[in-house]
């Protein structure tokens, strides 16, 4: 089988801004792939990137409450556990969106997995064990997982009708906070 396109190449491509004809998916791919080439095609392109397809309140949840508002605070505090697993990372998946209707107060929701090798939690080399912050621990080169919902935005201006990050989170620390909420048994 050829090789695919230059990764550098192809980070270069992606569009910088939400677009009608993105479907949910597609959104995911684009910055997770800008993500993982953040430097290119100039510094930090992967997350001004996923500024501009963000919710202003998934900016906020991704920047501790201090880059909603503005790209550059953004891209200086956007550390959340989702984003740094994202960054720079060497392998992802993107897994079959489940679509949940629009209703009069809002747009269509997506709700998506992707799966995530060869994240750098430290700076240095990959993660292969626990952390006491991210939660329980993984097997050597296993994957993390991210659930992403995206909402198709119904506002008029010039996201209307787009797909939109509305929460981006690791799954562990989904299932962290959520407990047992009652959707699971276990007999």
């Amino acid at each position: 089988a050829a090789a695919g396109p230059d990764p550098a190449l192809r980070a270069m491509q992606l569009p910088f801004r939400p677009h009608a004809s993105l479907e949910a998916a597609a959104v995911v791919e684009i910055l997770s792939q800008g993500l993982q080439d953040n430097g290119r095609p100039g510094p930090d392109a992967g997350l001004r990137r996923l500024y501009e397809f963000a919710h202003f309140e998934c900016r906020k949840a991704l920047t501790a409450r201090r880059g909603g508002g503005d790209p550059d605070r953004f891209v200086r505090y956007a550390d959340s556990p989702a984003v740094t697993t994202l960054l720079h990372s060497r392998a992802f998946t993107v897994g079959e969106p489940t679509l949940i209707p629009a209703t009069q107060t809002r747009g269509e929701l997506a709700a998506l997995r992707s799966d995530v090798w060869g994240w750098d939690s430290d700076g240095g080399e990959e993660d292969e064990g626990p952390r006491a912050e991210t939660g329980p621990a993984r097997a050597p080169g296993a994957p993390r997982a991210l659930r992403w919902v995206l909402e198709r935005a119904r506002h008029p201006g010039p996201c209307q009708g787009c797909f939109l990050v509305k929460e981006l989170v690791l799954l562990e620390h989904m299932y962290l906070f959520a407990g047992d909420s009652g959707g699971t048994t276990t007999d």
